[in-house]
């Protein structure tokens, strides 16, 4: 099943390039909020704010998305937002001030433009049978820099020291992002066989009957467990490695310990 898989092209690019464009992100992604404090001076709220508008991008931007998605093909949303994954390193290697950061962020929202079209691009490349497989496959490869990058990213930390160290990794994930967009631009195929030429509120009308018995239960307890995670999620390394009354870990073992949750 997994060689199966692994023999469709678009599933292939699809995992080859999430790989290339996510590892470096997760290098300093745990140290993101700590460089905003320590480094750029942020407060507090305005590193809150920022946590709130990212984890907030399937909110936002998966419904758009989606729509886009249908209309236009798979490819071509996967496309758009690759784009926001290129442009939003730049910003962050020559920013200063909250401004930039704050646009930043919403490009890095934006990204979540490209899901709905990732989901569907991997259901349509496959046959029915292997659907499952598929999916664990990609979502295999989207998680596998989490296993080596929290340690890696530490190490970076302790050796560059914070500001310099996270913008090593920035430049890493604008060249992680070019690879990856040149990648499938030039080798994914559109899985999109008839475009859609329904209204938005027709779609709606359409999909949210279908929310009912084990789907509602799902989508419940995900708004759950979405909202108490994120409430301790953004400013977690702060508290682990800057609140007072905690022992501190360096950030080598804080970046070991983000491997082991991994």
């Amino acid at each position: 099943a997994f060689r199966e898989v692994y023999s469709n092209r678009n599933i292939k690019i699809m995992s080859l390039t999430v790989i290339i464009s996510t590892f470096f992100r997760s290098c300093y992604r745990p140290f993101w909020t700590l460089f905003l404090y320590k480094e750029l001076g942020f407060t507090i709220e305005l590193v809150a704010l920022l946590h709130t508008i990212q984890t907030a991008e399937n909110l936002l931007f998966s419904l758009p998305g989606g729509v886009l998605a249908d209309r236009i093909g798979r490819k071509k949303v996967t496309l758009i937002a690759g784009l926001t994954g290129v442009i939003n390193p730049i910003i962050y290697l020559t920013a200063t001030t909250w401004e930039p950061i704050f646009i930043a962020t919403i490009l890095v929202a934006m990204g979540s433009l490209g899901t709905p079209a990732h989901t569907a691009m991997i259901a349509e490349s496959l046959p029915r049978n292997r659907m499952g497989t598929g999916y664990a496959v990609y979502n295999m490869a989207n998680r596998l820099p989490g296993l080596f990058s929290g340690a890696v990213g530490g190490l970076i930390m302790e050796v560059f020291e914070l500001g310099p160290g996270t913008r090593l990794c920035i430049v890493g994930v604008l060249i992680g992002h070019v690879i990856s967009y040149i990648a499938r631009y030039l080798f994914l195929d559109e899985t999109l066989i008839r475009k859609s030429r329904a209204s938005v509120f027709k779609d709606l009308n359409e999909i949210l009957p279908e929310f009912k018995g084990s789907l509602r239960v799902l989508m419940v307890s995900s708004i759950i467990f979405q909202i108490s995670s994120s409430l301790t999620s953004g400013l977690l390394s702060l508290y682990i490695m800057d609140y007072p009354t905690v022992p501190r870990l360096t950030k080598a073992q804080y970046g070991l310990l983000t491997t082991i949750m991994s």
